[in-house]
């Protein structure tokens, strides 16, 4: 009886530590998402990359097009 339950609460231990969450988080003034790109996908990605090369270099730059 006892090695039933230990039995048992292994495979929920087992099941348990296989899942995970995920979770992401958009900043309210994300150039990204004002261009209608949404997370996870290639283009947002992109746009991620190319607006932190441009914070990095320090200059600034206006009416960046979106990428489609």
């Amino acid at each position: 009886m006892i090695r039933q339950h230990v039995v048992a609460a292994m495979a929920v231990i087992g099941v348990a530590s296989c899942t995970s969450e995920t979770r992401s988080y958009v900043v309210a003034d994300d150039a990204c998402v004002s261009y209608e790109l949404h997370v996870g996908t290639p283009q947002y990605r992109l746009c991620t990359e190319r607006e932190a090369k441009i914070a990095g270099s320090g200059r600034y730059v206006e009416n960046i097009p979106p990428v489609r």
